[in-house]
């Protein structure tokens, strides 16, 4: 069985409603994980004004600038995530670096 199948059989109930039935279940936040990664649910997320000047990458932004973060970009960022345009929800499951 894969993976993600075996989780479902472990002993949480049905219809998890409690914290403790989803760390029995890792699949589960992993796959809502890698959906809301790939599909947003917003376009845009934050738009905020830059508190001081600041260069990011040879991108000068002033102090007064708004800055715009767009998850559909960022998400899909192959610097960030390998295979970025890949549904792979075990990437949610592996313990950070």
């Amino acid at each position: 069985a894969t993976p993600f199948r075996s989780g479902c059989h472990s002993g949480a109930r049905i219809a998890p409603q409690l914290q403790s039935d989803l760390v029995r279940l890792p699949t589960i936040p992993a796959i809502l994980n890698e959906t809301l990664r790939l599909f947003p649910p917003a376009y845009t997320l934050f738009l905020r004004e830059a508190l001081r000047d600041v260069d990011i990458q040879g991108n000068r932004i002033r102090r007064g600038d708004l800055v715009q973060v767009i998850p559909d970009i960022t998400q899909r960022d192959e610097r960030v995530f390998e295979n970025a345009e890949r549904f792979e929800p075990a990437r949610f499951m592996r313990e950070p670096d």
